[in-house]
């Protein structure tokens, strides 16, 4: 029972070599001895195998394999073919993933885990893992390339910008050479235009002084337009007023002329009474001749009744003389009348046409008092901006004057700039080169 102790203490401790001694042993004792060092015989060498493979497996041989000379059965054959498929699975997969790393060591990054490997558990992190290297390395790799691409054309771009600044730059040192000369030109040129400004604006104060005199006349005017058109009117309607007389005194004269032919018809009776009044006194004076004395009486009657129709025609044809003299000076005052009238027709018309013109003068002159109004505002602000000008110029002569001082500094700034420029299309030139090296270093590589 103390071997039995021991052994079974020895296993207890992981000591598979611990055996029995048989020779202490007899009988029943004995073939119990022998059957345990014969049990412990035959789990030590499965074990001390196992111990091996998973040796070989912990220094990353995983081809290792159980010693098929080893006989095992029941559970120790399903350990003994677990331990192998774990090596084998083992193996493949190192195999595998030997396969991919050496594609990428060869700059392959297109290789990948075979689908058709079949892993589970953490290997199937180690799968996903390196196949998402190849991808994501392939999709560094192709941006990089094609920074380095856009790289390149920027540097080439670059140099000809460089090359064109450098152009530029010689140039403005060319040109800024002879700023100078065209600044002090360009303040002589000033000082005139300086002069010229301030002699416009002298004429500027004088328009505007004769703007205002201009202005004062033409509100002078503008009164005495609208007087004039005011006397006008009233001309006008004096012309009216004589226009009505005159007709009135025309249709008067008409009047008089028809109770002259009147009167003229009288006078012809009175004379015709006359001439027989006249007869009748010759035969009455006849007959008192005849009758002798008995008719001296009636011949002195029948003498003064001659006498008084001999007057009496005497004075109607004087009436008619006065009448016809009256008939042709109402004629003349008729004529004259109508002249008049005439007259006084085209002076009113002509009167019309003097107040329409007033009103246009009146218009006119407003028009052009206004725009003297203007004039003068124009001139009054001209005169501001021409000071406004002048002193813009005499900041625009300092501002040259300071250019030309600045000037100086550039030419001695560009060279510098030259220099610093000359510099950079070197470095830009070596940029160039590194990139398109770095750009066929990656173009080695295959990528997905």
């Amino acid at each position: 029972t103390g071997d039995a102790k021991m052994m079974m203490h020895g296993l207890t401790e992981g000591n598979f070599e611990i055996r029995a001694d048989t020779g202490r042993h007899e009988g029943e004792f004995l073939e119990c001895m022998l059957g345990i060092n014969g049990m412990l015989d035959a789990v030590t060498k499965p074990v001390h195998e196992a111990m091996r493979v998973c040796s070989s497996f912990a220094q990353a041989d995983f081809s290792a394999t159980f010693d098929t000379n080893i006989q095992m059965k029941g559970e120790w054959e399903e350990f003994r073919k677990s331990l192998d498929r774990m090596g084998k699975v083992f193996n493949n997969t190192v195999k595998e993933i030997t396969r991919v790393a050496s594609a990428f060591a060869d700059g392959d990054f297109t290789a990948h885990i075979d689908e058709k490997l079949n892993v589970r558990g953490d290997l199937v992190a180690v799968k996903t893992a390196l196949n998402k290297v190849s991808a994501d390395v392939s999709r560094l790799i192709a941006g990089s390339n094609r920074l380095m691409e856009a790289m390149v054309e920027a540097a080439n771009e670059a140099e000809t910008s460089i090359d064109e600044v450098s152009t530029g730059t010689q140039q403005i040192a060319k040109s800024t050479g002879n700023v100078s000369g065209h600044i002090e030109k360009a303040t002589q040129s000033a000082q005139q235009v300086l002069q010229a400004m301030e002699d416009l604006s002298a004429a500027v104060q004088e328009v505007t002084a004769s703007a205002e005199s201009v202005a004062a006349l033409s509100r002078n005017a503008d009164e005495q337009s609208q007087e004039g058109t005011k006397v006008a009117r009233r001309a006008d309607a004096g012309m009216a007023e004589i226009t009505t007389a005159t007709a009135e005194i025309d249709g008067i004269i008409r009047d008089i002329n028809t109770q002259m032919v009147e009167i003229g018809k009288i006078v012809g009776v009175i004379s015709d009474l006359a001439n027989q009044t006249n007869l009748l006194a010759l035969n009455a004076a006849i007959e008192a001749a005849r009758a002798g004395d008995a008719g001296r009486g009636f011949a002195v009657v029948a003498a003064e009744v001659k006498a008084l129709a001999t007057e009496s025609r005497s004075s109607a044809e004087h009436i008619t003389e006065m009448i016809g003299n009256l008939r042709a000076g109402a004629e003349k005052a008729s004529n004259a009348m109508k002249t008049a009238n005439t007259v006084v027709r085209d002076g009113s018309d002509q009167m019309q046409q003097t107040i329409l013109a007033f009103n246009e003068i009146v218009d006119s002159v407003g028009k052009i008092s206004r725009s003297i109004e203007e004039v003068a505002s124009a001139t009054e602000e001209q005169a501001a901006t021409v000071e406004e000008i002048t002193a813009s110029i005499h900041e625009v002569a300092a501002l040259m004057e300071r250019t030309a001082q600045e000037a100086g500094d550039t030419a001695a700034g560009t060279e510098e700039v030259s220099a610093s420029i000359d510099e950079v299309a070197s470095m830009v030139t070596r940029v160039t080169e590194i990139s398109q090296e770095i750009l066929e270093a990656n173009r080695k590589f295959k990528i997905a």
